[in-house]
């Protein structure tokens, strides 16, 4: 029976030849973040959000029954590189875990049906006790998921809902990243975006909300002159025609976009 070792985002593997069709599909759907790009204290979080989302192991059915994303990642990739994003703003220690935390998690209950908020909240609770976080701190953790999973309907809806965001700084630089993320790290490639307006318009509306708080937390109680300068950048990208955004395999920005959030030694406010 023959080993073969392979890489996948940086995590090294030994896989067999019976189970080797599995770990060259989960190549190909981006495998699974590795833990490693998180303060110790979050991994049990992190394993919590890759339960909602899948998968927690590299075995057919676990990849098979993975949520993933219109560019053919794993979902989990979408909260995982918006905790990363959080990186650049500069937060102290417990700012960064009460917020990555929240990013974490965020789609989690939203995108499950299947699944009793009560017992999900309950759950992440406890995990977040575990930490050094005082209990307010993991309140407002679990606040901020709330506010960032409200429902809404039509572009009214909408519109209303980013006003809330705009009560708690915090929610809105988490709202940031994951915005960050869905419209320049990974945008809905331009063959699903062709022809279909809907598609068009909900682009363009989640450009414009970029816009839009990006320019409120320049303004905001937190922040950074390092979280100002990373906002400067994202808006310097959104300055260009629409076609012409988003880390699209070929573009001109598209390595540096992704080294945004590449896991690497986090470097926090003292």
């Amino acid at each position: 029976m023959k080993v073969t070792d392979t890489a996948v985002k940086g995590i090294e593997y030994q896989y067999t030849d019976e189970i080797s069709r599995e770990m060259r599909l989960a190549e190909t759907k981006g495998g699974i973040p590795p833990s490693e790009g998180l303060p110790a204290e979050l991994r049990p979080v992190y394993e919590l959000a890759k339960q909602l989302h899948g998968p927690t192991e590299l075995t057919q059915d676990a990849i098979e029954n993975a949520q993933e994303r219109k560019a053919g990642r794993f979902f989990i990739w979408h909260p995982y590189e918006t905790a990363m994003l959080l990186r650049h703003f500069k937060l102290s220690y417990d700012e960064y875990l009460v917020m990555a935390a929240a990013a974490l998690m965020h789609d989690g209950v939203e995108d499950n049906k299947d699944v009793e908020i009560e017992d999900v909240a309950n759950e992440f609770c406890l995990l977040m006790d575990e930490t050094s976080l005082e209990p307010d701190y993991v309140a407002d953790s679990w606040l901020f998921i709330q506010v960032m999973t409200n429902e809404y309907e039509g572009l009214d809806g909408y519109i209303e809902y980013i006003e809330e965001l705009k009560e708690s700084p915090q929610v809105v630089l988490l709202k940031i990243c994951d915005l960050i993320h869905n419209v320049i790290i990974e945008p809905m490639p331009r063959e699903v975006l062709a022809g279909k307006e809907r598609k068009l318009r909900k682009r363009e509306l989640q450009i414009a909300t970029l816009k839009d708080l990006c320019e409120y937390y320049k303004h905001s109680s937190i922040a950074t002159n390092e979280g100002k300068e990373f906002i400067e950048i994202v808006l310097k990208e959104l300055d260009q025609p629409e076609e012409c955004i988003g880390a699209y395999p070929g573009s001109e920005n598209h390595d540096y976009w992704l080294s945004m959030v590449k896991p690497e030694e986090l470097d926090l406010a003292a």
